[in-house]
């Protein structure tokens, strides 16, 4: 939506620095769906489901906190992470985007751990079906946030 709303380049131009950081950063923390999904399944098949619910609650803890440190180290230390992805030579009012978008975006990281680290408990319990719906109704309210918020308020990177 930016790129076809957005009244100049530099709002483009921040937005994608700042979105190539986020989704390195995401990345590097796929491990929690990844990871829980087997340990779960075998505590359910060896028949400890207290053992599968302990395991639950532990993934749970660790996206809260590693997800509230990235949020951390990505608001402290943008200006940096942002000059390394090249909002340096974009211009000030690129860096300015990179920035808002950036920090929105960061509050987000616990959000999108848990999710994370949810849908790798439901895929324990061999409940599919579930992380999907789930998945698919976040993404329609995001898309449909995305048009009224950054169309229609006009609220460009931030919306």
């Amino acid at each position: 939506f930016i790129g076809r709303s957005a009244t100049n380049a530099d709002a483009l131009a921040g937005v994608g620095s700042a979105a190539a950081l986020l989704t390195f950063s995401f990345y590097l923390f796929n491990f929690l769906c990844t990871v829980t999904t087997p340990l779960v399944s075998q505590k359910r098949s060896s028949g400890d489901a207290s053992g599968a619910v302990e395991i639950g609650g532990q993934a749970l803890s660790l996206a809260i906190i590693l997800g509230t440190t990235l949020s951390g180290v990505l608001i402290a230390f943008s200006q940096p992470l942002l000059e390394i992805m090249g909002t340096g030579n974009t211009g000030v009012d690129a860096n300015g985007y990179a920035t808002t978008f950036l920090t929105l975006r960061a509050i987000a990281a616990p959000a999108v751990f848990l999710i994370s680290a949810s849908t790798g408990i439901l895929r324990g319990y061999l409940d599919t079906k579930s992380a999907f719906v789930i998945l698919f109704g976040a993404n329609v309210v995001n898309f449909l946030l995305d048009v009224i918020l950054i169309t229609v308020m006009d609220m460009g990177p931030k919306g």
